[in-house]
């Protein structure tokens, strides 16, 4: 991650995906609030319109334009490349759906008949033995499955130990694995967008240390004895007490280590210092990890759940990693990656001027909501949630941050 720079003092004007990533994509004129004015449209419509900006004012400066899992398009959970199809210059793919799951899928053929041996063995056992005992075998519906690569579900014991795999991880896992095969270094002076969604972190899982890898059987007893991986010099304290918080720590850093391949990758291939590249997420978590940034009591609100990843290299930086405090949103990607290629842009869709002014309000709004399903939440407007002001532009002092209604 050299030449990057690091913005933790970022914002996202939403806790999940439908609510927070049309910003990220379109910027400031989609944010909730924004969204909610244009309340003769559906969302699905608005939503669609956010994913195509970037890629329809790139392509008309002459970028060749990938996208790889654009977020819900369509309004569904697996995207719907259609709706790109009016943009014949756009190559789109979907990439966390087991595309790059080839090897597991040939495991999984040699092993099949031993697996069924093994399946019809534990089957006999667990209907022979007493009732009392039954439920204890079952072990939940995953008695029958052996240490295989089939395995689709990991029973947490504890911590620091696990078993199985979880299936939905190792697609998008595979994917980030896949980066440096998945790239083609070319020699001409073409330039190129490519915008890339990674489910990762979205799917908290146990995986082996120290390099934060998918196994069968996961043992972190020894590693985990090292709590010093969690203090921060200057920072708050970070709780490490439950184990959905170890288990958003882990995937964590499985992404910025398969992503830190591919950087090293692209610096070997000689194009690391001709990319620009961001790193960002539509929003962040609230895993109650530090007590100080709890701020309200009705929806046990986190700051962190407002705190999205945000990290930046331009063109040319390889110097050290740094961090960076200044006030910054996701709705600034936008603004971030056409600055000094593309002049002056204009939001093709509503004719307005793409910067990041409004993040210069001394009052950001942002929206509380649990309803992350688009075929609920799917009308005109978001259904009725929490909204809460933000004043001045330091995230992490919870006396910044008031409720001011429900609608």
């Amino acid at each position: 991650f050299a030449g990057f720079t690091y913005y933790p003092n970022a914002l996202s004007y939403g806790p999940i995906t439908n609510i927070a990533i049309p910003a990220l994509y379109g910027g400031y004129e989609y944010t909730p609030l924004e969204l909610n004015k244009r309340d003769t449209e559906k969302l699905a419509k608005k939503h669609d319109e956010a994913l195509k900006v970037m890629p329809t004012l790139f392509d008309n400066a002459g970028f060749d334009v990938t996208l790889c899992e654009p977020c819900y398009a369509g309004y569904t959970w697996i995207p719907n490349l259609k709706i790109f199809d009016d943009m014949p210059n756009i190559h789109t793919y979907l990439t966390e759906q087991g595309q790059f799951s080839e090897l597991q899928k040939d495991r999984q053929n040699i092993q099949m008949e031993e697996i069924w041996q093994r399946n019809f063995f534990c089957y006999s056992i667990m209907k022979v033995s007493p009732l009392l005992l039954q439920p204890v075998l079952y072990q939940e519906g995953t008695y029958f499955k052996g240490a295989s690569v089939t395995e689709t579900t990991q029973l947490l014991y504890g911590m620091s130990v696990a078993r199985g795999l979880q299936q939905n991880f190792l697609q998008s896992y595979a994917t980030l694995n896949c980066l440096p095969a998945m790239s083609r270094i070319v020699d001409d002076d073409q330039n190129t967008f490519l915008y890339m969604t990674s489910y990762v972190t979205h799917e908290p899982t146990m995986l082996q240390t120290p390099d934060y890898e998918p196994a069968v059987y996961v043992d972190n007893l020894s590693y985990d004895s090292r709590v010093d991986r969690f203090d921060l010099e200057g920072q708050p304290e970070m709780e490490m007490d439950e184990i959905t918080q170890m288990l958003h720590y882990h995937v964590n850093m499985a992404a910025m280590l398969q992503i830190g391949k591919w950087l090293d990758y692209l610096r070997e291939n000689g194009v690391y210092d001709n990319t620009r590249i961001i790193v960002v997420a539509d929003h962040g978590r609230d895993l109650n990890m530090v007590n100080e940034w709890m701020f309200g009591e009705e929806h046990h609100e986190d700051i962190m759940i407002f705190n999205p990843l945000m990290m930046v290299k331009d063109f040319g930086e390889t110097g050290e990693f740094k961090t960076d405090e200044t006030f910054m949103t996701n709705a600034d990607v936008p603004t971030l990656a056409m600055e000094g290629l593309i002049e002056d842009p204009v939001n093709p869709f509503t004719g307005n001027p793409i910067n990041s002014d409004p993040k210069e309000e001394e009052e950001q709004i942002v929206f509380y909501s649990p309803i992350y399903s688009t075929y609920e939440n799917n009308g005109t407007t978001f259904i009725p949630g929490s909204w809460y002001k933000m004043t001045g532009h330091w995230l992490f002092d919870k006396n910044n941050w008031e409720k001011i209604g429900e609608w």
